[in-house]
């Protein structure tokens, strides 16, 4: 009958929607999963330079502490070679006074 042959093509163009439709879930489905797989790469990697970033920054606070020391050496040096030149200057002072006598 046509109403049958007509609910059989309608049937038919519903069926081809569906997998259409299907077929479209698919793909976004697959998307779906490739941007959770770059996510979890991306994460991985920010994981890793958090690590990298806290290492530099103990690395650069250790330098700062290490010429922070050696500051202080040089001044404690720098006053040492002070007091000898003043030394110096006493003992010339000294030499040519008993020079002249």
């Amino acid at each position: 009958s046509k109403e049958n042959e007509s609910l059989t093509e309608e049937h038919e163009r519903m069926k081809e929607e569906c997998k259409q439709k299907l077929e479209m879930l698919t793909d976004k489905e697959q998307g779906i999963s490739n941007l959770s797989r770059e996510v979890k790469n991306l994460n991985g990697k920010v994981v890793a330079l958090s690590k990298e970033n806290e290492s530099l920054t103990e690395e650069h606070e250790r330098m700062k502490e290490e010429c922070k020391q050696k500051l202080e050496m040089l001044t404690d040096k720098e006053q040492g070679i002070s007091n000898l030149s003043r030394e110096v200057k006493n003992l010339n002072g000294k030499v040519v006074a008993l020079s002249k006598e």
